[in-house]
């Protein structure tokens, strides 16, 4: 199992980014499936750093306390998919399903931190 965010950045809080197609290439060319998740950490538990990595500006948030909230989706089997409809993955087709898959991930994060505000102990 590995864990892939298809973006490939953080979004620290910020709207989603644009995904990449990799998580969706590795799943259809190894057959696994994936398991999306939403992560969410309410803001007053995330401290940013910033810095020069690199001659660079970089940037990045990291959890100091409190809670993390994870909304867990259904496995999506994508080889499967192709499979029972026969077709290889057009080029299209794949910036497609990284699209949903884009969007399925935004709606567990949205899931993810409506959790975290309903619940009164955080």
């Amino acid at each position: 199992s590995i864990v892939i965010f298809p973006e490939g950045r953080l979004s620290n809080g910020k709207e989603m980014q644009r995904a990449q197609t990799g998580a969706i290439r590795l799943a259809i060319e190894s057959g696994c499936p994936l398991l999306p998740l939403g992560i969410y950490t309410p803001p007053k538990f995330v401290k940013m750093f910033r810095g020069r990595l690199a001659n660079r500006e970089s940037f990045g948030s990291w959890q100091i306390g409190g809670s993390c909230y994870v909304f867990i989706g259904k496995a999506w089997n994508l080889a499967l998919e192709m499979q029972k409809l026969q077709q290889h993955p057009s080029v299209r087709a794949i910036h497609q399903a990284t699209g949903e898959l884009r969007d399925l991930l935004a709606n567990l994060v949205d899931n993810a931190a409506d959790l975290s505000r309903n619940l009164s102990f955080h």
